[in-house]
């Protein structure tokens, strides 16, 4: 397991020649490459409607739903 030797360098330091980079399962997942500011756009949408959905059912804090 040499090439794991330093893994804190690799994930932590950002030394992207220091170990071996394990992807895992997670490879599979990964259907297209965003630019960061869309990936805060929609992340910040899907947050906007699942908070408005939650104050649809359950109503405002304070307030009876």
């Amino acid at each position: 397991m040499a090439e794991m030797a330093n893994a804190l360098a690799l994930y932590f330091g950002g030394d992207m020649e220091a170990a071996i980079a394990l992807s895992g399962q997670v490879a599979g997942r990964i259907d297209s490459v965003k630019p960061v500011a869309q990936i805060i756009r929609e992340t910040v949408e899907e947050f906007e409607a699942v908070t408005a959905e939650l104050g649809r059912r359950y109503g405002k804090v304070g307030e009876p739903a």
